[in-house]
């Protein structure tokens, strides 16, 4: 019974996008909803928010489903401890909540405790430390190995998990609310919802659910070559197989020629550290000499790899003003969110022995890194800081994810009257001029009179009531970040570590 009214809470506070009424979700967003009402007795909201763009819906929903929800070689509880780590990572406090809560109602005591709360080293099982260490970037030499005897088949389907979640996370940070419950809900009761929460969702997880089943909902197609650590394990490289094929159709169709090319040269080298202190100068001086719409569209782009906490409704408005819709949105995203996604599975899957690791490239960031446990992150029952969501920009209503009513496709000539859509213009030179960058904080969701959030490499912005963050200006190793208070949003970016969403203050600016 609490699981309803979570998620009607979740769907009814989507930013940027209106949900799809499940009624009205034909053809493929049907056969998904359907899958994801049997495995996980409710329309899980990170995944239904897809539904604009049914081919995306189906293929995020395949990456979770052969990853986390089917029955494999690495046992659930792992899984978990993956993805709520890689959450605590990409800053996410609404993944952190709900896998946080999930490995709690499946096993209780104080590891599950103390994944809850981001403080992995505390961890007493070995392989439940291990995999969440390996997966937050601070594994030892033996990576995700390190206590654990792992085969080729665990270690796939753990780095699957991670990868779905660097794609989560970072969907989810974009246009969900920072938690299932409910803002301003008192601490005791949300204590208590979280805990009746978790045991729902963790007598759920105990289930077996066949592996491969989701994959009909996809055509097949060739795993590329960065997806290779999936090899191991058929129903896990089939499933990002055609995500990969999903997601980056709906990339050619929606994002420009040059904010590709952009996204793609800038995760092409990164090693999974913070750039810098001038990452947001660096992002408008990436942008600069781009097209206004298709301007407007590379920064949404960069922002969801790099810092997905700073992707506002003033980030989104010009893109809305120039034609795109529901579908538009989710494949900008989605596409983003899932080439970061991707770059961050091979820096974690050297790290998980399922890859060799070449020689790092000439001028690679090195140093350093603060680690998720170098401050105390407060547990589950803490509560998000509240923020006003308000409606997306009327629009007309073509059929999920189809592109009627909305401007031409990147490179087409422009619908009378509308402004025309990105596809045209050159790549942005290196040296073209700045631009300012000003963003909410990272701590507030309001869309109207927001904090500005500091430049990056202007200091540690704290958390709301608390000091403020060490490591503030060092780089962050793969995957390491200080870790937010789950629910809060303040202090952290999703973005900059091999989980390429690390929470390192060095991304604040982004």
């Amino acid at each position: 019974m609490l699981l309803r009214p979570a998620v009607r809470h979740s769907l009814a506070r989507l930013r940027h996008i209106r949900a799809v009424p499940p009624p009205r979700a034909g053809g493929p967003a049907a056969a998904v909803f359907q899958e994801v009402r049997r495995d996980f007795g409710l329309l899980a909201p990170p995944v239904v928010l897809h539904a604009p763009q049914p081919p995306v819906l189906a293929a995020a929903w395949t990456m979770l489903r052969e990853t986390l929800v089917a029955t494999g070689s690495a046992p659930r509880e792992q899984k978990e401890a993956v993805a709520a780590a890689v959450s605590f990572a990409n800053a996410c406090p609404y993944c952190v909540e709900v896998h946080g809560a999930t490995l709690l109602g499946m096993r209780g005591g104080r590891d599950a405790a103390a994944i809850s709360r981001g403080r992995f080293e505390a961890v007493t099982d070995p392989a439940l430390r291990s995999a969440a260490l390996w997966a937050a970037g601070r594994a030892g030499p033996d990576g995700l190995d390190g206590g654990a005897d792992r085969g080729p088949h665990e270690s796939a389907e753990l780095t699957g998990v991670a990868v779905t979640f660097h794609y989560l996370n970072r969907v989810v940070n974009v246009f969900l609310d920072s938690s299932p419950i409910p803002p301003r809900t008192p601490a005791a009761v949300r204590a208590t919802a979280l805990r009746l929460l978790g045991r729902a969702l963790g007598e759920s997880a105990r289930a077996h659910r066949e592996p491969g089943r989701s994959l009909d909902l996809l055509p097949a197609a060739a795993l590329p070559d960065d997806l290779g650590w999936a090899r191991a394990v058929p129903t896990v490289a089939g499933a990002f197989a055609r995500a990969a094929a999903a997601i980056g159709e709906a990339g050619e169709r929606v994002v420009p020629a040059p904010v590709r090319a952009l996204l793609e040269k800038e995760l092409a080298d990164w090693d999974g550290r913070a750039p810098g202190l001038d990452g947001a100068r660096r992002i408008e001086d990436a942008v600069a000499g781009l097209p206004r719409v298709e301007r407007a569209a590379a920064r949404v782009a960069l922002s969801t790899a790099l810092a997905s906490y700073r992707v506002e409704e003033s980030s989104v408005a010009p893109l809305r003003a120039a034609g795109f819709g529901d579908g538009d949105m989710v494949a900008l995203i989605a596409w983003s969110a899932f080439t970061a996604a991707r770059r961050a599975g091979t820096l974690l899957a050297r790290g998980a022995g399922t890859v060799s690791a070449p020689a790092p490239a000439p001028g690679s960031r090195s140093g350093p890194a603060p680690t998720l446990g170098s401050m105390p992150a407060p547990g589950l029952g803490s509560a998000p800081a509240p923020r006003s969501t308000p409606a997306p920009a009327p629009r007309s209503t073509p059929a999920p994810g189809s592109r009627s009513g909305s401007a031409p496709a990147p490179g087409s000539g422009s619908t009378p009257g509308s402004t025309p859509r990105p596809g045209s213009g050159s790549a942005p030179s290196p040296g073209s001029t700045p631009r300012s960058a000003s963003a909410p904080a990272p701590g507030s969701r309001s869309r109207s009179g927001s904090t500005p959030a500091p430049a990056l490499g202007s200091g540690s912005a704290p958390t709301p009531g608390s000091t403020p963050r060490p490591g503030s200006g060092s780089a962050p190793s793969p995957g390491s970040a200080s870790a937010p208070a789950p629910g809060s949003r303040s202090g952290s970016g999703s973005g900059s570590t091999p989980n390429s969403g690390s929470a390192s203050d060095d991304r604040r600016g982004r």
